[in-house]
């Protein structure tokens, strides 16, 4: 499970617009916390997670503070 968290959080890591964003996992599921500027980066950072090999499934708890 920590490699999924780690490869999550690298991908995060490397959008600007996603900084505010804490990826947790367990038992194959993802939780993202967090504050993002818009629904979009939401969406994406979502997306982007799913994307990590071992993820079954994303809880996207984000707030859009837009």
């Amino acid at each position: 499970m920590r490699k999924m968290q780690d490869i999550a959080t690298k991908r995060l890591a490397e959008n600007v617009d996603m900084t505010g964003v804490v990826v947790t996992v367990s038992d194959y599921r993802a939780v993202l916390t967090g504050t993002v500027n818009s629904e979009a980066t939401k969406a994406k950072a979502e997306q982007m997670v799913k994307g990590v090999r071992g993820v079954k499934s994303v809880d996207n708890q984000l707030v859009a503070s837009s």
